[in-house]
């Protein structure tokens, strides 16, 4: 039996499994740094695993929850906020850029945003992101047209 999380092939024997083992003890350890134990910490691991069992990247998943942590919030404030991260991302994820979402959405958790809010201002994130992509594509299309307007035209021989 094989398993696709977030673009790592995960077989039934647990090979891997090593990226999200990885960020499960980082979440651990950022936990513990932050003075977080027993089921704050579960639940921080928990919200991890939520995100990349619903497709995230792992590193994304990890970069939100460590934000979360970072920010003093408890296991339940770490399982909100991430839910509702999810939530707006798993609806947009063929549209989102996670390099570029990642350093946004810790921004917005930094400026205090959650829940309802939070989620708007991810979903604005990525509709602007997806906005510029196509913008981007059809200034390319644009370019290659009055290139071609302004290609010389073929030659007819008497053949």
């Amino acid at each position: 039996m094989v398993l696709l999380l977030s673009g790592v092939l995960i077989s039934a024997r647990g090979e891997g499994k090593g990226e999200l083992e990885k960020a499960k003890s980082d979440v651990k350890k950022s936990s513990a740094e932050k003075g977080l134990a027993g089921a704050d910490v579960n639940r921080a691991v928990a919200a991890l695993e939520e995100g990349v069992k619903k497709g995230l990247p792992v590193d994304f998943a990890l970069d939100i929850v460590k934000e979360c942590i970072g920010q003093g919030l408890n296991g339940e404030g770490i399982e909100k906020v991430s839910r509702d991260v999810w939530a707006t991302v798993e609806k947009d994820k063929d549209k989102a850029d996670f390099e570029t979402l990642g350093s946004q959405v810790k921004e917005l958790l930094k400026r205090g945003l959650r829940g309802t809010e939070l989620a708007n201002a991810i979903h604005q994130k990525i509709a602007e992101r997806h906005r510029a992509k196509i913008a981007e594509k059809e200034a390319r299309k644009e370019v290659k047209k009055e290139s071609i307007k302004g290609a010389p035209k073929p030659v007819k021989t008497g053949k």
